[in-house]
C-alpha cells in the first residue's frame, strides 16, 4: 500500500533542525521553563540525525571524506559555541561541553568499527552492542550534550535497520529513559521514504557553525 504521506531526506533534516533551533534556544535561555521547554523539543533531533548519519554512511561513497568534513566542522564550529554559551573561547568542561557535531564525528567512528565487527555470531553481536555502549561512554567523557542518546540511537537505527519492531521498540524505551521526547522523533523517522531529495549537503555543514557564530558575535558586542 502506497503512503499518502511520506519524507525524503531534505524533509527530515529541515525537521531535524528545527527542532536544533529549539535546542539552541535552550542554551540560550538556561534555568527558566521556556529554556527547559525547548531544551526538551531539542532532544527530537538527536533520533533524526542519529537515523540520517546511519542512512548517509550507508550510501556515502567517501566514508573519509563524509568523517572529515564532519570534524572540521564540529572544530570550526566549537569556538564558538563556548563563545555563545560560557563567554570564553575554548571551555572543555562546562555544563554545555562540546557541541553535538563531535558526537556525531564519534557516531561515524562507531559506525565505522561496527560494519568491520558485523553480526554473523554471538561474539560478534556482542562485540557490536559493547561498542555502542563504549562511544556512548566516550561522548559523557568528552561532555557533548546528548551525545549519549545519539550513540545509542546510531547504534539501533544500525544494527537493527532489518528489523523495523525491535528497532523503534529498542529507540522507544531509550526515548523513554532520555526524558521521553526523543520518543516524538520516531514516526517521524518512520515516515522516511528512501529518498535523499535535492539540496546541497554543504548548506547544513555550514550552517551549524554560521548559526553558533552569529550568536557569539552578538554576545561579544553586546557585552
Amino acid at each position: 500500500m502506497e503512503r499518502k504521506y511520506s519524507l525524503n531526506g531534505l524533509g527530515l533534516k529541515c525537521l531535524g533542525w528545527v527542532f536544533t533551533l529549539c535546542a539552541v534556544g535552550g542554551i540560550m535561555l538556561p534555568g527558566g521553563v521556556p529554556g527547559a521547554i525547548l531544551s526538551y523539543l531539542g532532544y527530537i533531533s538527536l533520533p533524526i540525525f542519529a537515523f540520517l548519519l546511519v542512512e548517509g554512511f550507508r550510501n556515502t561513497g567517501d566514508f573519509r571524506r563524509y568523517a572529515i568534513t564532519m570534524v572540521i566542522t564540529a572544530v570550526v564550529t566549537e569556538p564558538f559555541y563556548d563563545y555563545a554559551c560560557n563567554g570564553v573561547w575554548l571551555d572543555m568542561v562546562e555544563l554545555n561541553g562540546q557541541n553535538i557535531l563531535f558526537g556525531l564525528a564519534l557516531g561515524m567512528v562507531q559506525l565505522y568499527f561496527l560494519k568491520a565487527m558485523g553480526t554473523g555470531s554471538a561474539g560478534r553481536i556482542l562485540a557490536s552492542g559493547l561498542m555502542v555502549l563504549c562511544s556512548a561512554l566516550w561522548c559523557f567523557i568528552l561532555n557533548v550534550p546528548g551525545g549519549a542518546l545519539l550513540q545509542l540511537m546510531v547504534g539501533l537505527f544500525y544494527l537493527l535497520k532489518e528489523h523495523p519492531p525491535a528497532m523503534y521498540a529498542s529507540a522507544g524505551a531509550i526515548g523513554l529513559l532520555f526524558g521521553g521526547t526523543p520518543v516524538l522523533a520516531l514516526p517521524l523517522v518512520a515516515f522516511y521514504n528512501g529518498e535523499r531529495g535535492k539540496y546541497c549537503k554543504y548548506i547544513f555543514y555550514a550552517a551549524y557553525p554560521v548559526l553558533w557564530a552569529g550568536i557569539a558575535i552578538v554576545k561579544l558586542f553586546a557585552a
